[in-house]
């Protein structure tokens, strides 16, 4: 989407490079696991879109998610998210594990569906996934979740981020009843069975309309495999590829406008940063491979998000050093 300056603008700017690795951090060895979000990777990637959240509840995760992983059906109504989770208990509160990180396959996905919807489904609504897997739910009023993503609730106390409006009570007895029947599912004991964390919970987030077309940034073109991303994009007009078309891009004297890149793989199975480093070496490699480039950076050790913006100006100057140094540590 452009807007009425957008020419003069583009002929002015100089492009930019925001690189998104949520789950990357610079000191790997020296944070604890879960390291603190600064915020949510959906709240982030609309910020640097360009879209004017007003907070972290109003971003419409069900919707976007549903529509970018090509699921062909239609969105059903009162649709939120419903990531399952695995809740950690300690001695005064509990803390969520994204279903991510547990390695929930298909099958485990079909079951426990199955069995939320056959104990729940007459009394609260249904259980219903997408074609890539993610769990939503369908039947309470979504304008009474006032929720924030699971992304920035994981390595947070969990009860400090439920909805606490009398309108949400609701949702809340459905968490303990949803959470009852999972206490008692056979997949869940198969998963303890084989030393693995059950799926104890869900967290539901992410209700609402889509967002309106108000995106202030122009030229904007996103690459990455997320589905969220790829739905957001849609429904607000920007370009939205594969996370590999970024190797083809050529940058040079006259580029512009601004490239979004949203590399999800750490926040995939990975609860130890087992890859981090090497992904921020390949980052650090792609991002030097665009000189001549300047960088500025924003603070990085523990965060969960690191936004890189990469300045690609007229004349050429310097070359990404400081970025360099950092992701070969």
């Amino acid at each position: 989407m452009k807007n009425p300056s957008a020419k003069s603008n583009a002929e002015s700017a100089q492009a930019r490079v925001s690189l998104i690795l949520p789950g990357w951090a610079d000191e790997a060895s020296a944070i604890p696991h879960p390291a603190p979000l600064l915020e949510s990777v959906e709240n982030a990637f609309a910020r640097l879109v360009g879209y004017p959240a007003v907070d972290l509840a109003s971003i419409p995760g069900a919707l976007c998610r549903w529509d970018g992983s090509g699921t062909t059906s239609t969105a059903p109504d009162k649709l939120v998210c419903a990531d399952p989770v695995y809740l950690l208990a300690g001695s005064d509160d509990a803390q969520l594990v994204p279903g991510q990180r547990l390695s929930i396959n298909p099958d485990e996905n079909i079951a426990l569906l199955a069995e939320l919807n056959q104990v729940l489904g007459d009394r609260h609504g249904s259980f219903l996934h997408d074609s890539a897997g993610n769990w939503y739910y369908q039947g309470l009023g979504a304008d009474a979740l006032n929720a924030s993503p699971t992304s920035a609730v994981e390595g947070h106390p969990m009860t400090a981020a439920m909805p606490r409006s009398a309108a949400a009570k609701p949702w809340r007895s459905l968490w303990s009843e949803v959470q009852m029947v999972l206490h008692q599912s056979p997949v869940n004991d198969a998963r303890q069975a084989r030393g693995e964390a059950p799926i104890n919970s869900v967290w539901f987030w992410g209700g609402g309309a889509l967002p309106a077309a108000a995106i202030e940034s122009f030229d904007t073109q996103v690459f990455t495999d997320d589905p969220f991303a790829h739905g957001f994009a849609a429904a607000v007009g920007i370009g939205c590829t594969s996370l590999s078309a970024f190797d083809t891009v050529v940058f040079d004297k006259s580029s512009s406008g601004h490239y979004v890149v949203l590399d999800t793989q750490l926040l995939q199975d990975n609860p130890d940063f087992v890859d981090q480093l090497e992904l921020g070496k390949r980052w650090g490699e792609r991002l030097t491979a665009l000189s001549p480039i300047d960088a500025q950076m924003d603070g990085l050790t523990g965060c969960r998000e690191v936004f890189v913006p990469v300045e690609v100006p007229i004349k050429s100057t310097s070359v990404l050093s400081r970025l360099t140094q950092l992701f070969r540590r």
